[in-house]
């Protein structure tokens, strides 16, 4: 009896986990559509990725040393991106993955690099938000970055 209890609570632990893995996958598969989707300057997808209500913060250090928080709201970041001059070149370098979960919301933590011109014009990390939705996606609720200048 020991024995059935024992395979019992090891089968439903390789499904937990199983289970945590797909998770991971399917969060991941988010964010990386997140940027695929801003450097195509897509705004449908951009759009189907995000969430209700969904906006973005920036933090940064102004040369006087004052760190500024300013809030963009997603239809707005999407209005800026979709509407850049084709010849401004731009792209952000996700550098790794660190993601959390609990089954219905997540937090990915990205460290990037940001190249505008094809030179190097700021680092950070971004912080994506998400949702598991009632049809079981993930969705965008929020993104809070830093930006550093690189020094030099």
């Amino acid at each position: 009896m020991r024995m059935v209890l024992f395979l019992g609570l090891i089968f439903c632990l390789g499904n937990l986990n199983a289970q945590s893995v797909r998770d991971e996958a399917a969060i991941r598969k988010t964010v990386s559509e997140f940027f695929a989707a801003f450097h195509a300057r897509d705004s449908v997808r951009l759009k189907g990725i995000a969430g209700p209500g969904c906006i973005l913060r920036s933090i940064s250090v102004k040369k006087d040393g004052k760190v500024v928080v300013s809030t963009q709201s997603f239809d707005g970041f999407v209005r800026t991106v979709t509407t850049l001059p084709e010849t401004v070149d731009f792209r952000e370098k996700p550098l790794s993955f660190d993601i959390r979960h609990d089954g219905l919301m997540a937090d990915v933590w990205v460290p990037y690099e940001f190249y505008y011109d094809h030179k190097l014009h700021h680092t950070g990390v971004n912080s994506f938000v998400l949702f598991r939705n009632e049809q079981g996606m993930w969705k965008i609720l929020g993104i809070i970055d830093t930006r550093k200048k690189p020094s030099g």
